[in-house]
């Protein structure tokens, strides 16, 4: 007789221990690249006096198990600042991780609805771990790529399970892959353009110090914030909170390709690209900081050529100029320069055309997608 799925909230060490190893305990199917956050920085992501998210917003986490066994997990959160801002009362979920058995699922949402519903909100929407400036989405095409860093790496089954328990699609997200090592096809194609854009916009470029990227914090988040201001779902971040993203990812930035554009004296656009640390992470099954896996990232990481553009803004009044063609252009080509591999520039809104429009005029197409998912609470 197989045991009953229980879902219960975490409370203690010890069930906190199970949340953070849920991930690892997952079967997937074989030959498909999966690769997790280590224990350790979903931990950190997850708690309340570390991360300033937190402090306007609230979360619940649950767990499930089967006869003892940890086999699934979620967390619901509730982003007060987000309501405020979109004038909704959506609730989050994320951190989702479950087993085959269409119980798992199916217990794991309605323990959170029940605590977002009991908090006003009458809507859910997810997986965002735990935000949308963080990782995001279910893997729905590109299982066969590996995981850049801080994107998310599921089975395909997941899409189905979150389908089956009511959910519908709200959004998808979209990765590109840039082939650094094929870019010579890129200058044939856009060359020519490319010239012409940079004598009419009279735009130069600056390498942001990832050293002092905390004191290009305030510059970095008004282009930021001005560029996403209206996207799908987007909330803008605080100073605090950007601060907080900037120090965490300081040692994975490639120096030689973050970038400000300055056009007229004034910075009008920026990229923010770092190394592909899941090129290190594919080895460590357990998710955990040991020594071997310390002493892997400490050799690994200098000599990483593989990245992720991970942030990018441009000016609203600067949108339509080419700037952001000449970005991307510069990309390529300094990433050449430095014998990069490949890369991934993720995510990008599937509604997007703005942004969209110049990557894909460089040759490039949709190699990976995520979607979130919605639905209104049952009551």
């Amino acid at each position: 007789m197989t045991p009953a799925t229980e879902v219960r909230a975490v409370s203690g060490r010890g069930a906190m221990r199970d949340f953070l190893a849920v991930p690892f305990r997952q079967e997937s199917p074989a030959g498909l690249p999966r690769v997790h956050p280590l224990r350790r920085m979903t931990a950190e992501a997850l708690h309340p006096g570390r991360d300033p998210f937190w402090r306007h917003a609230a979360r619940e986490l649950f767990v499930a198990r089967r006869g003892g066994r940890p086999v699934g997990r979620i967390a619901a959160i509730h982003n007060a600042r987000h309501n405020e801002d979109r004038g909704d009362r959506v609730g989050f979920f994320g951190f989702y991780e479950a087993d085959a058995a269409p119980d798992t699922t199916a217990q794991l949402v309605e323990a959170a609805e029940l605590w977002l519903q009991r908090r006003g909100l009458d809507r859910i929407r997810g997986p965002v771990n735990p935000s949308m400036n963080h990782e995001c989405g279910l893997l729905v095409d590109g299982f066969e790529h590996p995981p850049r860093i801080l994107t998310p790496w599921n089975p395909p089954r997941y899409a189905e399970q979150i389908e089956d328990v009511g959910f519908t699609g709200a959004m998808d997200l979209i990765g590109y892959d840039l082939p650094i090592e094929h870019g010579e096809r890129v200058e044939t194609r856009m060359g020519a353009i490319i010239e012409r854009l940079r004598s009419r916009v009279g735009v130069r470029f600056e390498l942001l110090d990832p050293v002092r990227v905390e004191e290009s914090a305030d510059i970095l988040l008004d282009l930021y914030n001005g560029a996403w201001e209206g996207n799908w779902g987007f909330v803008p971040v605080d100073r605090e909170e950007w601060r907080h993203i900037a120090r965490e990812l300081k040692p994975l930035f490639l120096p030689q390709l973050c970038l400000l554009a300055v056009a007229g004296g004034e910075p009008v656009a920026f990229m923010l690209v770092v190394r592909d640390l899941n090129e290190l992470l594919r080895h460590t099954r357990s998710g955990r900081l040991g020594p071997l896996t310390i002493l892997r990232l400490i050799r690994g990481l200098p000599r990483l050529r593989t990245g992720r553009l991970i942030a990018l803004g441009v000016d609203p009044a600067h949108r339509r100029s080419g700037v952001l063609n000449l970005l991307l252009w510069e990309l390529v080509q300094r990433a050449r320069e430095i014998g990069g591999e490949r890369g991934e520039a993720s995510w990008i809104l599937d509604d997007n055309a703005a942004l969209r429009g110049p990557i894909e005029s460089l040759g490039l197409e949709p190699y990976r997608r995520w979607r979130i998912y919605e639905k209104e609470i049952d009551r």
